[in-house]
């Protein structure tokens, strides 16, 4: 069950204004990690839903215009990151927890009314935190890496990323 509390930060909403809105149904695991609003208001969420990535939108007044979920493996697959992209798009990170030692990561786009562009998993990373435009062409993100080799026992690599396709460049 996802409890979204905002107060003020939205024009139309008078000052002091609060809304609570709840998402989910008992019985149902539903947690947010993330949340971001556009310019025209509305409300994006990243999360939990039972073992999938949850990704939803939502009008000023609670109301979901859409949900969608994906499954990066086995285990707890959760969005870390949300932003929107000077061209129109959301772009994010992702992980899995719980499915082997380390789990899984990714990075994905996804465009305002729920549709997948790409999505790509980094099976070799600890850790994927965040994914920032560069230019409208190109993202950038650091990935960690553990390395037993090394007293460090983790090392990172930033990365360039092409925006039409996902793939490292």
């Amino acid at each position: 069950l996802i409890i979204l509390i905002l107060s003020i930060g939205f024009s139309n909403c008078l000052l002091g204004q609060s809304a609570i809105w709840k998402y989910g149904n008992p019985g149902s695991s539903e947690s947010g990690t993330v949340i971001i609003t556009s310019s025209s208001n509305e409300i994006y969420i990243g999360g939990i839903k039972n073992d999938s990535c949850l990704l939803f939108k939502t009008d000023i007044n609670g109301t979901v215009l859409w949900k969608n979920t994906f499954k990066l493996s086995a285990g707890v697959n959760m969005i870390n990151s949300l932003q929107f992209t000077t061209d129109g798009f959301l772009i994010g990170t992702a992980q899995t927890v719980g499915a082997s030692p380390w789990g899984s990561m990714a990075y994905f786009k996804f465009d305002t009314n729920g549709n997948l562009i790409w999505i790509k998993k980094i099976s070799s990373a600890h850790y994927i935190r965040n994914l920032v435009e560069k230019t409208t062409s190109t993202y950038l993100s650091t990935i960690v890496y553990w390395d037993n080799t090394f007293a460090t026992n983790h090392n990172f690599v930033n990365v360039e990323i092409d925006a039409s396709n996902g793939n490292i460049i």
